[in-house]
């Protein structure tokens, strides 16, 4: 099991300095060494216009897109490891309103998740709480497994939450995306806006520093953002 884990571990690696070179690859085995005691990094803030100008991709044969309920939950994943408290999570998840679009194989087996929310949520990384306003909805913890990447399954389900969000009344939806994570980014950059980073430093167990936002050109995304014209910071709410 440990040799075999150690494969995998040295495979992740190659293929992360085949794409995004040294800089990255050295920065996440940083991170991971500092990970017991402090986190530091970038999250990149991402913003989309609910106005139904997006086309989804079409799913593979036999995948079937949708909304989970709480009785899905023993199937879910979250953030690419089995997680023990993942069942309890997601029932408080459910619970407190919060919505999660599943994308499922032929027999049932859940191969995308993505959690969708319009009250304050945590930031983990920051220890502070995003607060969507009342015509926004707040996206997070999404997760293709592995074997299913780059199959058009991300894509699918943003576009799905798009419609159910924009249905319900809603404008505008956000998420974030830390900056090592290269397909998650350029996921994003695909279907949504760039609005600025944050970079930040943060002790366990303490509130994070934010050391400085930097806001993104007004191109740099390839989401349509026409209902925060009338608005001076199109940030989130952050507290």
């Amino acid at each position: 099991m440990r040799v075999s884990s150690f494969a995998d571990g040295l495979r992740r690696a190659a293929k992360i300095l085949r794409r995004d070179g040294s800089g990255r690859l050295a920065m996440i085995v940083l991170r991971l060494l500092a990970s017991p005691f402090m986190d530091f990094g970038r999250l990149v803030f991402f913003v989309r216009a609910l106005d139904n100008t997006w086309t989804a991709p079409a799913l593979p044969a036999g995948f079937e897109l949708g909304l989970a309920s709480a009785s899905d939950c023993p199937g879910l994943v979250a953030g690419g490891r089995p997680d023990p408290r993942l069942p309890e999570l997601c029932h408080e998840r459910f619970e407190r309103g919060d919505r999660c679009a599943v994308i499922r194989s032929a027999d049932g087996e859940v191969m995308h998740s993505r959690w969708a929310t319009t009250i304050a949520t945590s930031i983990p990384e920051l220890g502070r709480m995003i607060v969507p306003r009342q015509d926004e909805v707040y996206f997070y913890d999404a997760y293709t497994r592995p074997d299913q990447r780059e199959r058009g399954l991300d894509g699918a389900a943003r576009c799905f939450v798009f419609e159910v969000a924009r249905a319900a009344g809603l404008a505008r939806a956000y998420t974030y995306v830390r900056s090592e994570n290269g397909p998650g980014l350029r996921a994003a950059h695909r279907w949504l806006t760039c609005i600025g980073e944050l970079s930040f430093f943060r002790i366990r167990g303490c509130r994070a520093w934010v050391i400085r936002r930097r806001n993104a050109g007004p191109s740099s995304g390839g989401g349509r953002v026409e209902s925060l014209e009338d608005r001076a910071d199109p940030w989130p709410d952050l507290r």
